[in-house]
């Protein structure tokens, strides 16, 4: 009935390389003034959440070949905006001129070359944003990192535009972040998450509202993250104050989100059933 997403201009400078590695290779993505309208129907629910459903459904042939292999280089999103409408309140919340440039996103070892410095630049509601890189120039080094900071975000007023369908509700929590995003190329290519970060006064409840767990704080120093290639490295994870609480009912089911059922394989030598499960982060 209205519009949900219009684009200026978006240019895609691809390489032949795609061809030869069977991988998207792009020397450069733009994307000129895209503007998107989105409506909160209000408990969790959005006017795009029929879209969302259709693209998450898996394929019956899928099979799952690890992740996808690409390259892209220099990013970069101008003159972005969004109108947030929440119907629930009778507000519009709205997000003007933004710039997102990202050096790259690659977990291929090829080596383009990189013309953007990690940029996020928005205003929001009135209030402007502004985060640029660090460091030396990404031409002589191969590397370039960019700092993200948050200082006691508190969660609340936004908790009721998470998902409907998420198994657990979050009542409450308290966000603070001390991050670095590093961009290499040296000695490959990598993308790397380092820093710090902590949740105070979390609450968590089960989908009818009953409490499940809270604690006072978490916080989780990260060494090596490097989300591209799934790899998840911790330097340490400290919890005060875990709260649990717990309840059977009658059929003798637990009131903790379901888990998926491992797969299980048969192996014709033995005939024995085998249970795998693979963790991803």
């Amino acid at each position: 009935d209205a519009p949900q997403l219009e684009v200026k201009r978006l240019y895609i400078n691809a390489e032949l390389q795609s061809l030869l590695r069977l991988a998207p290779v792009v020397d450069a993505i733009e994307v000129d003034a895209p503007r998107v309208w989105l409506r909160h129907l209000g408990g969790g629910r959005h006017d795009v959440d029929d879209i969302v459903a259709r693209l998450s459904q898996k394929p019956p042939e899928a099979t799952d070949a690890g992740p996808p292999r690409f390259a892209l280089y220099n990013l970069v999103l101008s003159g972005g905006s969004l109108d947030y409408t929440d119907d629930a309140v009778g507000r519009t919340h709205q997000l003007r001129d933004l710039r997102l440039a990202v050096p790259f996103l690659s977990n291929l070892s090829s080596y383009r070359e990189v013309k953007v410095h990690p940029q996020l630049a928005f205003v929001l509601n009135g209030s402007r944003f502004d985060t640029a890189a660090d460091g030396t120039p990404f031409a002589q080094t191969r590397k370039t990192d960019a700092t993200l900071r948050v200082d006691r975000l508190d969660l609340a007023p936004y908790l009721g535009y998470l998902p409907a369908s998420l198994p657990l509700r979050l009542q409450s929590a308290v966000l603070g972040a001390d991050l670095k995003l590093a961009f290499e190329q040296a000695p490959a290519v990598a993308v790397k998450l380092s820093g710090s970060v902590q949740l105070q006064g979390v609450r968590l409840a089960t989908p009818d509202a009953a409490p499940l767990l809270a604690f006072e704080s978490l916080t989780l120093a990260l060494d090596d993250v490097r989300p591209l290639d799934r790899v998840l490295g911790l330097r340490s994870l400290a919890l005060t104050a875990p709260r649990l609480a717990l309840r059977r009912n009658a059929s003798g089911q637990l009131n903790l989100p379901q888990a998926p059922t491992p797969p299980v394989t048969r192996t014709a030598a033995s005939g024995t059933a085998t249970a795998t499960a693979t963790a991803t982060a």
